[in-house]
């Protein structure tokens, strides 16, 4: 290899021969399929080539998907104790004695983590639901049982069961799960290359505006009354059914059409109808992408889960699973269940510090729409890694206010403690509230799509769920200090994104496949040789 040739790793950059020509020959064929992606790079189209009907695709999709999943989060919050009231009294009227308040609280804790299990096992099918019908046809079905488990909530008005509650909260939870991974999917695949992070971030900013809504819909002078909370609970049916109505018209995946169900025709009128016509040779280029993955997958073995785990696609599930991580293990829900706490301990009477807590909502829609702008600018490495320092500051400066406020003279470091607050809700909304979904999407190929997105998706729910379980056990061990255990997850997380995750802005899934098939061929090579190459290519991954 001479030095005017490419690096498997450096892509154009110039490197000193190797030590070796053997050493030239065994890592050329991954130099092959680099050079093949560098001809038709994402970022050789410098102006956004979106239609109408893109943007009514997204707004489509949302309001019945991502809406949904962010409402469901919030709409039991709020009016919680007027719920749990609600309960005392269908189990007198069923049982004729009193609930026990140990027995509520298990209850009551079945009633929320009932949600997170329907969600991993959503999480686990949904990427196979969608390989074998469809992106849009997955989200449209899937969207029957939120509305049908939508309605059965409703329904225990009449029944007066809390049973019934549980399990369309199930229900409702295995919707989340299949939407969780089809809906990142879809707006990934739809999206125009220099589109596509601004398009992933939509997604995440629908979820906490509808986290949001729900949460002030839950006060009791709005619908969060003993009388009114069935139709905080059924609200959702309106978005699923505009879903249904907006959704039908819209176009379905144009790589699912092309790479699952072999309709190339179908696949170029999908494009035609998301492109702006004025520049259609766009259309042409992805479809010159679609052929050169189904050239590739053609040419291996069928994906399965084992196979990714033996091979090059095994570093982009690891990192999308250690992304999920870092944001369910970031403390966020610790950071949002103490914060009426803080604020209360800020001299705010209680009501307006519940009030407090719900302006943070205001807070996460603000800056999701800000990162909506910067993703495009920065790049989603950029933006996350930060995202995750500031939560990691955050945390510190929260801690240490909140042990020192106990201290008579030092009253005043409560408003610190709302300060810390409110910078941890700005660093998680920046970056790891929005990109490990659709990041996941960018770095796996559609062929490995069905196991990687669902790994990540499930390992997501089930950090969420760990958090849930566990939190009032640390809440109670560790009282101030209970933020210390995210700290080191966080710094782990972030080293490991720092070294392993690769910029994904601007280039197609060939170019990253490419890159990580590299690495996976680098590995493999011998002690003395593989140095050689991590010494040339370090900074490199560094600055991607």
């Amino acid at each position: 290899m001479s030095t005017a040739e490419t690096s498997p790793l450096l892509g154009d950059a110039s490197l000193p021969d190797p030590v070796n020509a053997k050493k030239d020959s065994r890592v050329r064929s991954t130099v092959t399929v680099d050079d093949r992606a560098s001809t038709c790079s994402g970022s050789d189209y410098d102006e956004p080539v979106a239609s109408g009907w893109l943007y009514f695709a997204i707004i489509s999709c949302v309001i019945g998907t991502s809406f949904s999943f962010g409402y469901s989060l919030g709409c039991i919050n709020t009016p919680a104790v007027v719920i749990q009231g609600v309960y005392s009294q269908w189990y007198n009227n069923t049982y004729h004695s009193d609930i026990s308040s140990g027995e509520l609280t298990i209850l009551w804790a079945v009633t929320v983590s009932i949600y997170i299990f329907g969600g991993m096992i959503g999480g686990v099918v949904g990427g196979s639901i969608a390989d074998k019908f469809g992106r849009k046809r997955t989200m449209m079905v899937g969207n029957i049982l939120q509305i049908a488990s939508t309605l059965l909530m409703f329904s225990s008005k009449w029944i007066q069961r809390y049973e019934v509650i549980i399990v369309a909260r199930l229900i409702y939870g295995f919707y989340g799960g299949v939407t969780t991974v089809a809906t990142p999917l879809y707006l990934n695949e739809i999206s125009p290359p220099l589109l596509r992070g601004k398009i992933g971030t939509i997604h995440q900013l629908t979820i906490v505006v509808a986290l949001s809504l729900s949460q002030v819909l839950g006060l009791p002078q709005l619908l969060g009354s003993e009388q009114t909370f069935y139709y905080l609970l059924a609200l959702p049916v309106v978005t699923g059914v505009l879903h249904w109505l907006m959704f039908a018209f819209c176009p379905e995946s144009p790589p699912w059409l092309y790479l699952f169900k072999k309709d190339k025709e179908g696949s170029r009128a999908a494009l035609e109808k998301l492109r702006d016509m004025d520049v259609m040779s766009t259309v042409d280029f992805e479809l010159a992408e679609y052929h050169k993955q189904e050239v590739q997958s053609s040419s291996e073995s069928q994906v399965s889960l084992k196979t990714i785990f033996t091979s090059y696609r095994k570093r982009p599930l690891i990192i999308a699973c250690v992304m999920q991580c870092s944001q369910q293990l970031s403390g966020i829900n610790a950071v949002v269940f103490y914060s009426t706490s803080i604020f209360v301990a800020a001299n705010l009477p209680h009501a307006d510090a519940q009030y407090a807590t719900l302006g943070l909502g205001g807070v996460m829609i603000i800056v999701t729409s800000i990162s909506v702008v910067l993703i495009e600018r920065l790049g989603r490495r950029t933006l996350h890694l930060h995202g995750l320092g500031g939560c990691f500051v955050g945390l510190c400066f929260l801690t240490a206010f909140y042990v020192l406020e106990d201290l008579p003279e030092l009253k005043w470091m409560s408003y610190l403690c709302i300060a810390s607050v409110i910078w941890f809700i700005i660093s998680f909304n920046i970056g790891p509230g929005s990109i490990p979904w659709f990041y996941t999407t960018e770095i796996t190929e559609p062929s490995a799509a069905k196991w990687t997105v669902s790994v990540a998706t499930f390992v997501n729910w089930l950090c969420n769920f760990i958090v849930g379980v566990t939190f009032p056990f640390l809440q109670a061990a560790l009282e101030d200090y209970v933020f210390i255990p995210f700290l080191p997850i966080i710094a782990i997380s972030s080293a490991y994104l720092f070294f392993r995750a690769p910029e994904t802005k601007g280039k197609t899934i060939l170019e990253i496949t490419a890159k990580f098939k590299s690495l996976d061929n680098i590995s493999q090579l011998p002690v003395q040789e593989r140095k050689h190459y991590q010494s040339l290519t370090l900074p490199e991954l560094l600055h991607q």
